[in-house]
């Protein structure tokens, strides 16, 4: 396992004993983290929430979304607000002086009733606990807000969220109907 640098990796065999033959796959992408996290956030999209999320998390719309009254361009949309909540306790947090650190890198990506899949611009999100509050803190919930611009219609959202410190990553999706503008 070398370090991601995006590049493809051919592989080649060779075999010293007559009359066998050898199958193999071409090669390999070795992918950075960034890409593994957009593609999580796209399978799950697409696909629906992962049967296991290691890290717990849930999304959930802030207010029903409401009759799409904006425009992109000539397709009215409409601005729903996503809210994804991380329990605490289940992130890896280090002692850093007076204080736990943690960081987050979040994707987003939706899907639209044609299929079509849309990855929005990843986040960072850092976490500082102070000791004197850990405790209570390992009890709440984390919750970041994304507003995003959906055209009327069915839509899948979903979130994949990486644990930089404790390199676990995790996923959440929401079916959401945003309706037509009366």
């Amino acid at each position: 396992v070398g370090p991601a640098d995006d590049r493809w990796h051919r592989i080649a065999l060779r075999c010293r004993r007559s009359g066998v033959e050898l199958r193999h796959r071409a090669g390999f992408l070795r992918r950075s983290g960034a890409d593994r996290l957009s593609e999580t956030a796209l399978a799950a999209a697409s696909l629906g929430t992962p049967a296991q999320d290691p890290l717990g998390l849930s999304l959930e719309t802030k207010e029903p979304p409401p009759a799409a009254s904006g425009r992109r361009g000539a397709t009215p949309v409409a601005r729903v607000t996503l809210v994804v909540r991380i329990p605490i306790g289940r992130l890896t947090l280090v002692p850093e002086g007076a204080q736990h650190v943690g960081r987050l890198s979040l994707q987003f990506a939706t899907r639209d009733r044609t299929g079509r899949l849309t990855r929005y611009d990843p986040r960072e999100l850092p976490l500082t606990v102070p000791n004197a509050k850990l405790a209570a803190a390992l009890r709440q919930s984390l919750a970041y807000e994304i507003e995003l611009q959906l055209a009327p219609g069915a839509h899948r959202a979903a979130v994949a969220v990486l644990d930089r410190v404790g390199n676990v990553r995790g996923a959440a999706t929401l079916d959401l109907q945003v309706p037509e503008a009366p």
